[in-house]
């Protein structure tokens, strides 16, 4: 009964024949290796900021969230290995309960937020983490909705309040998405994003690049006073006196778009094997 939905749970369908599911260790040696070839390292700035986090004492009292608009299985795993570099590699942490940061996925996708069942739902994103092989996610910190619903950052400080169930402040997210998926305007920034404002949002939009990075720069800039990073390339503020930035980098990828699109494919048949 469930298969209707988990043949859903990719929102973005090429044409093509897709991979075999045989070559699915293949791929993620790409994968793995794209993560690796465009990563970049925490500054020891940044390092001693998430050191001296405090200890949450439950989720809804993390220090901060970070939010992650996305909307391809592809983008997921890239979060799912960053997630993991923070914790182990730079917080020398292992249990989400110890992590005062609490990552939230904001994921579009039609099918699954069309489920009226909330149990089907939920176990609709466990089927799609699990294709995936995430390790850092959990069903439980993705929140669904629409593929054309453009949220704006006050949109996503009540979706994340109505998930945890507690007043999120602006100054308590930081947002990191990808152009044209946001309802943000990078010319004239909304006052939630104004610096002088005492609770503002921190945001990054990932208009050229990969997504661990903006998700590492959203990390970095908080840390940092929400100044840029010294070192940062292709990040910049969309206006000045606004935390609103714009990463423009570079991809150390041959050809990223067909990577992306048999990853999607790889993925779709993974969950048409597990239903």
């Amino acid at each position: 009964d469930k298969l209707p939905y988990l043949l859903g749970l990719v929102v973005w369908m090429f044409d093509g024949m897709a991979p075999q599911i045989g070559e699915r260790s293949i791929y993620e040696l790409r994968i793995n290796n794209f993560y690796q070839a465009n990563r970049t390292e925490y500054g020891i700035k940044t390092a001693k900021y998430l050191a001296n986090m405090p200890k949450p004492e439950t989720r809804k009292d993390a220090a901060r969230y970070i939010v992650s608009d996305l909307n391809t299985a592809w983008d997921v795993n890239l979060l799912d290995k960053a997630i993991g570099e923070r914790r182990l590699e730079v917080m020398e942490i292992t249990a989400r309960e110890d992590d005062p940061i609490e990552d939230v996925v904001l994921l579009h996708n039609d099918e699954i937020a069309g489920i009226e069942d909330e149990v089907i739902k939920y176990q609709a994103v466990e089927e799609l983490l699990s294709a995936i092989g995430a390790k850092n996610i959990t069903a439980d910190q993705v929140i669904v909705v629409g593929e054309m619903e453009s949220l704006t950052p006050e949109d996503v400080i009540e979706e994340v309040s109505a998930k945890y169930e507690v007043a999120v402040e602006a100054k308590q997210l930081v947002l990191v998405t990808k152009k044209g998926i946001a309802a943000i305007d990078t010319e004239e920034p909304d006052e939630i994003f104004d610096a002088a404002s005492a609770d503002n949002m921190v945001s990054v939009v990932v208009q050229e690049g990969p997504f661990n990075q903006g998700y590492k720069l959203g990390i970095e800039i908080i840390a940092n006073d929400d100044e840029i990073p010294a070192g940062a390339k292709g990040l910049t503020r969309a206006k000045a006196g606004y935390n609103l930035f714009i990463l423009d980098v570079k991809i150390e990828a041959i050809d990223y778009e067909t990577e992306i699109r048999e990853y999607e494919d790889l993925i779709r048949n993974q969950i048409e094997i597990m239903a």
